[in-house]
């Protein structure tokens, strides 16, 4: 029989990541004829490291579907809108991340009146649930997609088995170092249950109660972290939370003034519930059979240097000892500053004709994101 290798799915947040790394990247980039690429040199370095340290058998990168996000804006007409536009450099970047993907052979998927969030949530449900995937991971800062975190993988101190015991959907931020050190950075049960102090499945009860202020949604006055995972712990979710506080025989874990304004923003916690939670049964079984990841770096870098090994050239072995040198009045933070700009700057370079040649493509086909 054939050796079959478990399936694991990747799917990339696309706008937060670029976001992320429009301001993460130290050296100020731009192609030869000025436009800002910053962001998509970390982005596409993001990809590049997640293909190779992650080794999915399916990738996706998911964006916004256009339009609205109808189904919250009915529910709250005021979802979002304290959000500010991106700058222009940044805004400018948006359009060359389907092309950037594809250059990779990664394909991108958005659908009209969805978020981002929901695509990948629907995505993770029929991966884990119907395809049989034995893992899903998420390269993501957004805290709302932890509600989609299962599964625990492997304990480091046990002989690992050829494939985990249970299928599983993990978070990753993206950062080179969580990337490269996946195991030991990426966010499943027990990290959630660390960080915020309840389950998974609490989630979306915890967020419905203190609220998200970057989506502007309100929460229960007086609510906070603290309080909110105090009540979760006790009552295990909204429902039985406000049947207790609802009735004047039970005793309640908080005090008589608090009881009362949980009961008083009852209606606002499970509007906040739907707002949050994420739509994962959009149908997207077709798209799934068509996210096989190709063999990446060969398409786009041709017999150009490997990036994802930089420091260890002679170039970067050079950065990498002549800036963590601290004297002189220069600090640490300092010197890691510079020697991350040198790094940068010699992978740029490095990328630099396969990103004009990326973009040029895409201006002649006109192929952009939208």
């Amino acid at each position: 029989m054939p050796k079959v290798s478990p399936k694991r799915l990747l799917l990339v947040d696309s706008f937060g990541v670029l976001y992320q790394q429009f301001h993460a990247v130290k050296y100020p980039m731009s192609t030869r004829s000025g436009i800002p690429t910053a962001g998509l040199f970390g982005y596409c370095r993001l990809l590049m490291n997640s293909l190779e340290y992650l080794a999915p058998t399916h990738v996706a990168c998911v964006l916004e579907g256009g339009g609205h996000s109808n189904h919250r804006l009915k529910l709250l007409s005021k979802y979002k809108s304290t959000r500010s536009e991106p700058v222009e450099d940044l805004r400018s970047q948006f359009q060359f991340m389907i092309p950037v993907a594809d250059a990779l052979g990664i394909s991108s998927i958005k659908k009209t009146n969805y978020e981002a969030d929901d695509v990948i949530a629907a995505l993770a449900k029929i991966a884990i649930q119907s395809e049989g995937f034995e893992s899903v991971v998420v390269l993501s800062n957004d805290k709302d997609l932890l509600q989609l975190v299962c599964g625990e993988t492997q304990e480091p101190d046990t002989i690992a088995p050829k494939r985990n015991p249970e299928p599983y959907i993990r978070i990753c931020k993206p950062k080179l170092i969580s990337i490269r050190n996946f195991s030991e950075e990426s966010i499943g049960p027990s990290e959630v249950r660390k960080s915020l102090g309840i389950t998974p499945e609490q989630v979306v009860d915890y967020l419905s109660l203190v609220g998200d202020s970057s989506d502007n949604i309100p929460g229960v006055p007086s609510i906070g972290p603290a309080r909110a995972k105090k009540l979760l712990n006790e009552y295990q979710n909204l429902d039985k939370m406000f049947s207790v506080a609802n009735d004047p025989e039970s005793k309640f874990v908080l005090s008589a003034k608090l009881r009362q304004a949980i009961i008083d923003h009852e209606e606002t916690a499970l509007l906040n519930r739907k707002l949050i939670r994420l739509a994962d049964d959009i149908n997207l079984d077709e798209e799934l059979q068509l996210l096989e990841a190709e063999d990446l770096t060969s398409n786009i870098l041709g017999n150009a240097e490997e990036t994802t090994d930089i420091i260890s050239s002679e170039v970067g072995e050079r950065a990498l000892l002549s800036s963590l040198r601290c004297g002189r009045g220069r600090t640490k933070p300092d010197a890691e500053n510079i020697m991350t700009s040198m790094i940068e700057e010699f992978e740029f370079n490095t990328l630099l004709p396969a990103v004009e040649r990326i973009m040029g493509v895409a201006d002649a086909k006109g192929w952009y994101a939208r």
